[in-house]
């Protein structure tokens, strides 16, 4: 949370295309709603914790899908 730049700009980006985002803010602002999103994607992919951070697993499956 609190993070911001060109990178969370990227992952919201890529959040509201798996469909886990429905607010599709484009803020490049970590914030609650994309926190929410990720908790989302976690659920999606059964990857936990579902902390709503992008830890090693959540990051490893956003690469994955992101190629």
């Amino acid at each position: 949370i609190g993070s911001q730049g060109d990178d969370v700009r990227w992952l919201q980006d890529f959040l509201i295309s798996q469909e886990v985002y429905p607010e599709a803010r484009i803020t490049g602002y970590f914030g609650g709603l994309t926190r929410n999103a990720i908790i989302k994607f976690q659920k999606k992919y059964r990857i936990f914790p579902q902390s709503g951070y992008v830890g090693p697993k959540t990051r490893a499956k956003i690469l994955e899908l992101a190629k």
